[in-house]
């Protein structure tokens, strides 16, 4: 409707044609000449395009922005890790530590730290189960993961308490988590 009657209107009352026009009113008419004409190609690059932001590489893609990206890392990073202690503590009292692990895991709502995550109860040698490893070893080899927190869990580890390091690390990032979502 643009293309076809509004600017046609807007340049009957000038003796110009659109070439004379700003840049904007310009690609607004190439825009509005190519839906007009060519309206099959805009619905299949829109089918595509949608289509292509289901797939599961997207999301991942997507997820690893959130953690790259300085405007959303500090509260995607604080908030997944938030989520994932808080079902891990609670579940590792009656599963095993690869089983609260992985119920854990999936609790976690951004792609690409689950599938970070996923790397250590996939059967091979990091498995959670298998290697032995601690929390605290698996976080710190995650880059996106604070040290702080990693620190905590480790030093109540080491004192045999994981559940109340978990518990510290957990009051730390909730009140942080609640500050960057107001923001």
């Amino acid at each position: 409707a643009f293309g076809v009657s509004v600017i046609p209107e807007i340049t009957s009352g000038f003796d110009a044609s659109i070439s004379d026009f700003s840049k904007p009113v310009q690609l607004m008419a190439g825009m509005s000449d190519f839906l007009v004409n060519k309206w099959y190609i805009a619905v299949l690059v829109t089918a595509i395009l949608y289509g292509s932001t289901r797939t599961h590489l997207f999301k991942l893609f997507t997820g690893y922005l959130a953690f790259k990206l300085p405007v959303s890392k500090d509260y995607v990073v604080n908030d997944q890790i938030l989520r994932f202690l808080k079902s891990y503590v609670n579940i590792m009292s009656s599963d095993s530590p690869r089983g609260s692990f992985e119920q854990s895991m999936k609790l976690v709502s951004n792609d690409y730290l689950q599938f970070v995550l996923s790397g250590f109860v996939d059967g091979s040698s990091n498995d959670i189960g298998n290697s032995g490893k601690s929390l605290h070893q698996i976080f710190a080899t995650i880059p996106y993961i604070p040290k702080e927190y990693t620190d905590i869990i480790k030093e109540a580890e080491l004192l045999g308490d994981t559940e109340a390091g978990i518990h510290k690390a957990i009051d730390l990032i909730e009140p942080r988590v609640e500050k960057l979502s107001k923001q």
